[in-house]
C-alpha cells in the first residue's frame, strides 16, 4: 500500500523541505525605498504604496515591489504620513512573496537620526542628525524635514514645539481652533530677546497676575479707544473714580485717543 505522504528526506534534499525553509526565511527582510526607474514596475491603480528595493545594487541582485505601509489608522480615523526615498524599511512578505510585502516601518542607519536627499551615508552624521545618547530616553522628539520639530520630555514635564520660517516670508504660524485653558502653573507667551529678558515681548499669566512687558511700546485697545505706553513708562495706575478715569503718571507720554 502507498503511504500518502512520502517522508521528507534526511540529508535536507527534499525539494518542498527546501521550498519551506524559503518561504520561512523571506517572511520578514530589510530593503530601502527608492525612486521609479524606467524598468520597474508601475504603481498600483489604487491605494497607497512606495516603490521597496531588497537585495544588493547591481542587475539581477534585488527585486523591486511596490508595497503598502503599516499606519497607525485608516478607518473613521487616519493618519497620513508617506515614508521617503532612502529610508530602510523593514518588509513583512506572506509565504515569503514580495510581491504580497507589506513595509511594517522603518529603521534607523546606524548612528543616522534623520538624513537628507543624496545623503552620503559613507560620513559621520552631523549633531543634529545623530542618534541621541541613550540617557535622553525619557524625551520623544519629532522632527520634519524643514528643520520645524517638537519634543516632550517626561521628565522636567516640558513641551517644546519649534516652528521653521514659512515660505511666504511670514514668521512661523501655530493655529489653534480650540478654547485653551490652563489651570494651574504660569502661562508665558513670548517672542524675541530669548537670551535677554531686556529685550523680550511677553505676556505672562499667573493666578491673580497678568503681566505685559515690551521693551519698547504697549497698546491696550478697548473698542475705538487706545491707551499707548512707551519706553519711558515709569508708572501708570488706571482705577474707575465715579463718572471719571483717573490717570496716575510719572515720566511717561500716555496717548489717550
Amino acid at each position: 500500500m502507498k503511504e500518502p505522504f512520502a517522508p521528507a528526506q534526511s540529508d535536507g534534499s527534499d525539494p518542498f523541505v527546501i521550498m519551506h525553509d524559503h518561504m520561512l526565511s523571506n517572511v520578514i527582510q530589510i530593503g530601502k525605498i527608492v525612486k521609479p526607474e524606467a524598468d520597474d514596475p508601475p504603481p498600483p491603480p489604487t491605494g497607497a504604496a512606495v516603490l521597496v528595493h531588497i537585495g544588493g545594487e547591481e542587475k539581477g541582485t534585488y527585486t523591486r515591489n511596490w508595497m503598502p505601509w503599516l499606519t497607525a489608522r485608516s478607518g473613521s480615523d487616519a493618519e497620513w504620513w508617506l515614508p521617503e526615498v532612502d529610508e530602510q524599511v523593514v518588509v513583512a512578505a506572506p509565504s515569503g512573496n514580495l510581491a504580497l510585502g507589506v513595509v511594517l516601518g522603518t529603521v534607523y542607519r546606524g548612528n543616522w537620526l534623520r538624513f537628507a536627499e543624496n545623503n552620503d551615508f559613507s560620513k559621520p552624521p552631523a549633531a543634529e542628525n545623530q542618534l541621541p545618547p541613550a540617557p535622553q530616553a525619557h524625551i520623544h522628539r519629532r522632527i520634519y524635514k524643514d528643520g520645524s520639530q517638537f519634543s516632550y520630555d517626561r521628565e522636567t514635564h516640558v513641551f517644546n514645539c519649534e516652528l521653521a520660517d514659512r515660505t511666504d516670508a511670514e514668521a512661523p504660524a501655530l493655529h489653534i481652533q480650540a478654547s485653551v485653558s490652563q489651570s494651574r502653573g504660569k502661562f508665558t507667551l513670548s517672542m524675541s530677546g530669548e537670551n535677554d529678558e531686556e529685550e523680550q515681548t511677553c505676556i505672562e499669566l499667573e493666578a491673580g497676575t497678568v503681566k505685559i512687558k515690551a521693551p519698547e511700546k504697549i497698546i491696550l485697545s478697548v473698542g475705538k479707544s487706545n491707551l499707548v505706553m512707551d519706553s519711558d513708562t515709569a508708572r501708570l495706575k488706571v482705577s474707575d473714580n465715579g463718572d471719571a478715569t483717573e490717570l496716575v503718571v510719572n515720566k511717561m507720554r500716555v496717548d489717550v485717543v
